[in-house]
């Protein structure tokens, strides 16, 4: 069985699982340096609120629940904290596992994102050690009785590309780590 098999008794996941779904979001995730800005933030978002789903879905999968029904009383309007119940019914807790379909479809997601943010990050890097920014020196050269040169405009145009870039890389970022930590 590979990594997409699926297993029988997992419906509800096919969906997450899918191969030609998979295989284009890695796609994109591979060519996403090629992208343009706007199509490469729906994607980065389009990635986060897909973990966030399934991180979420995975909760349920847990037994996270805080209290459940003592059930022996009769009223049934008592609870009891999950975290002292006793027996068979924390055993069968602690044995509730997440399908392996669905571990692998977050996990691939997980891994999406985190390649799309490393080619993303290291564009960025890349950025600031091949254009470095113009100096005071090269600014004040360019000018001339109150007027800007066109190199310093450049200049000027290439910096403020720079900010905005560096802006919605922070952004980018942020949302990726929320996606991650949830």
């Amino acid at each position: 069985e590979g990594l997409f098999a699926e297993v029988e008794g997992e419906e509800g996941f096919e969906e997450w699982n899918d191969g030609e779904r998979i295989q284009a979001l890695y796609t994109l995730v591979r060519k996403s340096s090629s992208l343009a800005p706007g199509t490469r933030k729906r994607l980065v978002s389009s990635l986060c609120q897909a973990v966030q789903t399934l991180s979420s879905m995975l909760a349920s999968f847990s037994g996270n629940e805080e209290s459940r029904p003592a059930g022996d009383n009769g009223d049934g309007d008592e609870t009891i904290p999950a975290s002292q119940m006793m027996g068979s019914q924390s055993a069968a807790l602690a044995g509730q596992v997440a399908p392996q379909s669905f571990r692998d479809a977050l996990a691939c997601h997980i891994y999406m994102l985190f390649s799309v943010m490393h080619l993303i990050e290291s564009e960025a890097k890349m950025g600031k050690t091949l254009a470095a920014p113009p100096t005071p020196s090269t600014v004040r050269k360019g000018r001339r009785g109150g007027k800007q040169s066109a190199a310093a405009k450049a200049a000027a145009r290439k910096e403020a590309e720079r900010k905005a870039e560096a802006a919605e890389v922070a952004s980018q970022r942020e949302s990726c780590a929320s996606a991650m930590l949830s």
